[in-house]
């Protein structure tokens, strides 16, 4: 389905649907929009504690390598 049959279909809505759709949509947009800050600052806290050598960076291939060692 397009955009412009869902579109379509939302104006066949009463008033009241309608309004109730938008605040649905409405309310996922700020949530994803919310979960999106929370995500980049947790990056942005990790890549500072790399930086400033709090914690240790491991390469990939070493980390496969010791968990297939130890299995």
């Amino acid at each position: 389905m397009s955009i412009d049959e869902i579109e379509a279909a939302a104006l066949e809505l009463p008033l009241d649907q309608r309004e109730e759709l938008i605040a649905r949509l409405h309310a996922a947009h700020a949530a994803n929009r919310e979960t999106d800050a929370a995500w980049r600052a947790e990056v942005r806290r990790r890549m500072e504690l790399i930086h400033a050598g709090d914690v240790e960076w491991f390469d990939e291939e070493e980390v496969l390598a010791e968990l297939e060692a130890d299995s």
